[in-house]
């Protein structure tokens, strides 16, 4: 997808109220944005998990080997 081709609705005033792309164009941006929000909640869950593991290591009374863990 190099560049849409992108068609304007308009009201009887000339204002813009609507786009229309080509079902393929749209079919292209549905597969990407997946593929974006994918890597949002990747990302997400990373700095959650970093932040957490930052917590845990603040907290020296409570740590626990992860042998002892297991």
């Amino acid at each position: 997808m190099e560049e849409l081709n992108v068609q304007y609705v308009t009201d009887e005033s000339g204002n813009k109220t609507a786009v229309q792309i080509t079902y393929q164009d749209w079919i292209e941006i549905k597969k990407r944005l997946a593929e974006y929000l994918a890597i949002e909640r990747l990302k997400d869950g990373l700095a959650s998990a970093f932040k957490e593991v930052r917590e845990l290591k603040k907290d020296k009374e409570n740590q626990i080997s992860l042998n002892d863990f297991l």
